[in-house]
């Protein structure tokens, strides 16, 4: 998250808050390409581990309690993977690779950018606690358990989002609203609902008795169905829309050379308010009885090995008696992850500042993309050439997490999981981010034109009661 915290973060900013773009010194920038990956969970985890070892060993991973009963096996040479026990479980995967941007500044008020991106994001919230690995690996035969709702949604999508930002002085207070809207194509989706409690009650090894369900899932079925799914290529299934809102307020400080220079800054934003709609290889499924019904998992798995599709039909056939009816339609629409966001920021000295931010999800469909709560607080030093951050993140309000995160000239790198990647933790997921961007190249050599143009800031635009910026720079130094 530091490589969007930042004054410079520019376009990387506009994720939390399209409004940011209206609070760097620079005058233009450019993204190359920037890329971020982060999953984290509460179901189980590796002892001990760093992902570098887990992604080079992954044959390694053992469970712990198949170590106890071989104490012969040196556990140094083992990834020991044990499981939480109590309570409701989530998971969540989200990536985003960005492709080239730009934005730049009109006038001093106005700023304009465009960017493209490829994002996906798997997530299942609220997971039974039926479900844990030391529930369900002890099951008895023939006894009788209550199953809770819970949902699953994964969604790869693009965006190309245009970006417009607005400032301007209210009073003392430098004020900012920014608005991106975005264009979207849905890739590959998926979504499962288990909508009211059920009863489960394993009879023997693959069979098993469901009283009074009622399930939905749907899928793009292009991959899941092509002949050769290793040889498969992306393609448009749907489209769909997105728009991110934000403001922001500064306070400037008593001596600014720039507008941005603040003591501090407060912003309000909703972020991925929108919806995708798979309407090409798309299917909907509807699984609703109110009698008990055997499930065969042995002739599943079979059907399985013929393909997918046969899987499917076989599903429906045991559930409703007909390999077709399970099928309700051919298209459905997956909800963007919608997300509430809060941002301060304040300037302790010059160059050295702490933010904190929160995010809250807020899923606006049925079927909707859940992106992880977060709160956070960044302590960093800033400035024109290098930054360097340490953030303190809680993910879903779970064990902190202390991150890194460091600016060297364009280059942008860090994680807000330090110990994920040394190995000297519980591992639960990960954070990685990378970013390459070019700013201008305003330099004191044009110092004189500054001094010229210290006058004319937002045009001549101020108030009489703004005079006291007449005199504020408008080049960035």
């Amino acid at each position: 998250m530091a490589m969007r915290m930042e004054r410079r973060s520019g376009l990387y900013a506009t994720t939390l808050n399209p409004a940011a773009l209206s609070f760097t010194p620079s005058r233009w920038e450019v993204s190359l390409f920037s890329a971020d990956f982060f999953t984290n969970q509460n179901y189980g985890y590796v002892q001990n581990a760093s992902v570098q070892e887990v992604l080079r060993n992954p044959d390694l991973l053992v469970l712990l309690e198949d170590l106890a009963v071989e104490p012969g096996v040196p556990t140094a040479s083992k990834l020991p993977v044990d499981f939480y026990k109590n309570g409701r479980a989530f998971g969540v995967v989200q990536s985003r690779v960005s492709g080239p941007g730009f934005a730049f500044r009109i006038n001093q008020q106005h700023s304009l950018g465009l960017s493209a991106s490829g994002r996906f994001l798997l997530s299942s919230y609220r997971i039974p606690n039926f479900l844990r690995y030391k529930n369900v690996s002890k099951l008895d035969y023939g006894k009788t358990y209550k199953i809770e709702p819970v949902k699953m949604a994964a969604l790869a999508w693009g965006e190309i989002a245009g970006h417009y930002a607005y400032r301007n002085f209210d009073g003392d207070v430098l004020f900012a609203a920014g608005i991106t809207p975005k264009f979207i194509t849905g890739i590959q989706s998926f979504y499962g609902s288990v909508n009211t409690d059920f009863n489960y009650t394993p009879i023997v090894a693959d069979t098993i008795s469901v009283g009074s369900a009622s399930w939905d899932f749907g899928f793009t079925n292009d991959i899941l169905y092509a002949n050769d799914p290793t040889n498969y290529r992306p393609k448009t299934n749907g489209y769909g829309g997105g728009l991110d809102l934000g403001v922001s307020w500064a306070m400037p400080l008593d001596d600014p050379d720039r507008p941005e220079d603040y003591q501090w800054r407060v912003g309000v934003s909703i972020i991925d308010l929108g919806f995708v709609r798979l309407n090409k290889n798309a299917e909907t499924h509807r699984i609703g009885f109110n009698q008990l019904t055997l499930l065969s998992g042995d002739t599943i798995q079979n059907a399985a090995n013929i393909s997918p599709e046969a899987a499917v039909k076989e599903f429906s056939n045991q559930s409703l008696g007909d390999p077709n009816q399970s099928k309700i339609g051919s298209a459905f629409t997956i909800g963007l992850p919608t997300m509430f966001s809060v941002q301060f920021d304040y300037a302790i000295r010059p160059k050295l500042y702490v933010q904190g931010y929160f995010t809250q999800r807020l899923p606006m469909y049925r079927h909707a993309l859940k992106a992880p709560n977060t709160l956070a607080v960044v302590p960093r030093y800033e400035q024109k050439w290098l930054s360097v951050s340490v953030p303190v993140v809680w993910s879903d309000y779970s064990v902190p997490r202390i991150g890194f995160g460091a600016r060297l000239g364009v280059f942008y790198f860090g994680s807000d999981d330090v110990l994920s990647w040394t190995g000297k933790n519980a591992l639960t997921g990960t954070d990685v981010y990378v970013g390459l961007k070019i700013n201008d190249f305003q330099l004191r050599a044009k110092q004189h034109k500054r001094h010229k143009n210290r006058r004319q800031i937002f045009n001549g635009g101020l108030r009489d009661k703004d005079r006291r910026w007449k005199d504020v720079g408008c080049w960035n130094q």
